[in-house]
């Protein structure tokens, strides 16, 4: 949602409050000389600058061309050559990229100059004049003050502020408020004092100037500094729009389609840092769904190895509760038998014990899967059968009691064994998927890309790393995404179609919270926006892998405790399962590189620390020096590549062991005499433990 529409929406709930910033009170219309209309409006000193930007009758936000400078003192060639240069390159090209021309609205030689143009042209392009209202008189105003500038007749739109402090920084935050998320731009024809000032606002909110050079004054003293820049600049306004500025140079005698062309790129029209960063964008977004598709099947393989191993033991042991009950039914007649034979004996006076009682116990107990009958006394067959019931455990006591529940867990066991089966088959699609598809590698392809073309961005934003020269930077950073392209047809890459990015440039998280991602930057600037902020991201990284490490490996150990602790107590089965834990747990530790990350992490960290501990270091001449400036910029990309593309030469050799295991799995499951059924149906709980967890460590 726009400013504007954010607007709107306020007046509509009619406010009080609001009601200074209603359209139809807000301005008025003026009538020159020369006939020509337009609109003016007054704002108070505490108007908002988006509150003027909504005043003024713009539909939509629009890309903003500020123009600043004199022609004072210019040769009649000149001007005639700026007239050329403002109607038929200027004026005509706002037009066509439906952009807004700003300036300070009063008459003089430039502002009529830049107003003859856009009248030539039809007036198809709005012409804002910002000037404070006590220096500029215009027709029907009442009590005109002496010494004050009439207003430039071909304008199209005046904004009058109160406040004549704040003349030329409102001018440019209105600016700002009508590209809003659009472009804006600074032309510079020679200049005075007051335009250094303008060009030093300009350079602040991110905007590239363009410099007419040849025109004298300010605009060829700023466009020979970028040229020849000394290692010191004493005036600090000038440092700081030679350091941060975006300046573009186009000689009075140049072209009128490259300037043109020029304007036209600037606004978003053919912008290669824009290309880049979408392209960056591209890489990014692709690399991460990749990544997500890379984790989320290895999760799977992981996580239905382990349940399958769960599953195994769970139905084995069902089953040995089951035929233990089942033997103590089919022995329950011979026990009623005996215990009937033992009454009759008592009865003889055979024995002298309580046969009531014991035939009572004898009933609630349940005989052992394996226990055997042998032919022998009675007396003898039912204390060994007594023994067994004593051994018993309550779920078998139970189970020979309720032949229905018993029947449901038959059912259950047989469920069970079918999705046994199943398992090792999904595993089998999901290796086979993540083979095919090769969501590791593409992921490690993007990203490297997209990192390698972010550091040639940096690099670009600095002018360092072969991008001094202003007419060849565009030229190598379109080359470097060239190059990085091609390399990406030549891997896995090739078999996807890249998803395309749609939103704000640059991607969200891509840079600091304060970088706009175009400006160009100072040392200062990307000590703060590049390595403070790599710096940080590497410390909390850390901070956040060692406890994921230290989790994992308290969790393996753990887990191996509770082994000991199961053997210990006679469950001898179910360390299978603690078995299966640990494998999977120490897969996981594999392929996320938790161990190698923390290493490379921290010794990235130390190299950045080191990088700024050196920069800090050197004396504020000693920081002026171009050589110095190349070297912090080399070393602190070099320090964040070199980390990186160790990262990258690690996870191609995790996913290349990973593939080959995974294949080696593959084809000892399709050796096998048919290892699912066996899986399924062996009494062997060891086996299948054994099965379960070597396809664990397999993937």
């Amino acid at each position: 949602m726009t400013i504007f529409d954010k607007l709107s929406q306020k007046l509509k709930k009619n406010k009080p409050q609001d009601t200074s910033i209603l359209p139809h009170e807000s301005y008025q219309t003026i009538v020159f000389p020369n006939e020509h209309s337009a609109q003016l409006i007054k704002v108070s000193a505490d108007t908002t600058p988006e509150q003027a930007a909504f005043k003024l009758p713009l539909t939509t936000p629009r890309s903003v061309i500020m123009v600043s400078g004199d022609t004072q003192g210019l040769a009649e060639s000149a001007q005639q050559r700026l007239i050329q240069l403002f109607s038929r390159g200027l004026a005509k090209t706002a037009i066509n990229l439906n952009a807004v021309i700003m300036d300070n609205g009063k008459t003089s030689d430039l502002a009529a100059l830049i107003g003859q143009s856009v009248a030539d042209r039809g007036h198809k392009s709005p012409l804002i004049g910002v000037a404070a209202s006590i220096k500029v008189n215009y027709p029907g105003q009442e009590n005109i003050q002496e010494e004050t500038i009439a207003l430039e007749p071909n304008h199209t739109h005046f904004v009058l502020l109160d406040n004549a402090k704040q003349e030329m920084k409102f001018r440019y935050r209105l600016g700002k408020a009508i590209a809003h998320q659009k472009a804006a731009m600074m032309i510079l024809v020679s200049g005075e004092e007051d335009s250094r000032s303008e060009v030093l606002q300009a350079v602040r909110l991110g905007w590239p100037i363009i410099i007419i050079t040849g025109t004298g004054k300010l605009a060829d003293e700023i466009a020979e500094l970028s040229q020849n820049t000394p290692d010191f600049i004493p005036e600090p306004e000038l440092a700081e729009i030679i350091a941060d500025g975006k300046i573009i140079r186009f000689s009075i005698e140049g072209d009128i389609k490259e300037l043109d062309r020029l304007i036209y790129r600037q606004l978003g029209g053919d912008n290669t840092l824009k290309l880049a960063w979408q392209q960056f964008a591209i890489y990014d977004k692709n690399a991460t769904w990749q990544q997500k598709w890379f984790h989320r099947l290895q999760f799977y393989i992981i996580f239905f190895a382990v349940i399958g191993t769960l599953l195994a033991l769970l139905q084995a042991t069902l089953d040995l509760q089951v035929q233990e009950s089942k033997t103590i039914s089919v022995n329950r007649s011979i026990v009623e038998d005996a215990c009937y034979h033992e009454k009759s004996k008592a009865i003889m006076g055979e024995h002298n014990k309580d046969v009531n009682e014991f035939c009572l116990n004898i009933e609630l107990k349940q005989a052992k899967t394996t226990l055997e009958l042998p032919a022998e006394p009675p007396t003898e067959l039912l204390q060994r059968i007594l023994n067994v019931y004593d051994e018993s455990n309550q779920i078998v006591r139970f189970l020979s009691k309720h032949e229905n529940i018993t029947n449901f867990i038959e059912h259950l066991i047989i469920f069970l064994q079918w999705v046994i089966v199943a398992i090792p088959i999904i595993i089998t699609l999901l290796v086979g998927i993540s083979n095919h598809f090769s969501n590791g590698q593409k992921w490690i392809w993007l990203r490297s890309s997209a990192e390698n073309l972010k550091s040639e961005i940096f690099r670009y934003r600095t002018k360092t790393g072969g991008y001094h020269n202003d007419k060849a930077r565009e030229t190598k950073i379109a080359e470097k995404v060239k190059e990085l392209n091609n390399h990406l047809m030549q891997t896995e890459v090739k078999m996807s179609a890249l998803k395309n990015y749609v939103g704000n440039l640059p991607p969200q998280y891509s840079v600091a919270e304060n970088d706009d991602g175009f400006t160009m930057l100072s040392p200062e600037r990307y000590i703060k926006m590049r390595l403070e902020d790599q710096l940080s991201y590497y410390q909390n990284k850390t901070s956040q892998l060692e406890r994921k490490w230290s989790y994992l490996q308290w969790g393996i150990y753990g887990l191996g405790g509770v082994g000991t602790l199961l053997a210990a107590r006679g469950f001898e089965l179910w360390i299978a399962l603690t078995t299966g834990l640990v494998a999977a747990l120490t897969t996981y530790l594999g392929y996320q590189q938790v161990e190698e990350r923390l290493t490379k992490y921290n010794q990235a960290s130390v190299n950045l620390t080191n990088i700024l501990n050196w920069w800090t270091a050197l004396s504020s001449s000693d920081q002026m020096k171009q050589n110095n400036i190349d070297k912090l910029i080399e070393c602190t990309e070099t320090a964040l590549g070199s980390e990186f593309n160790e990262w990258v030469k690690q996870m191609q050799e995790t996913m290349m062991a990973l593939k080959e295991q995974e294949e080696t799995s593959k084809d000892e499951e399709e050796q096998a005499d048919s290892p699912l059924l066996k899986v399924a149906q062996s009494s062997d709980i060891q086996s299948v433990a054994t099965t379960s967890s070597d396809k664990i460590t397999s993937t």
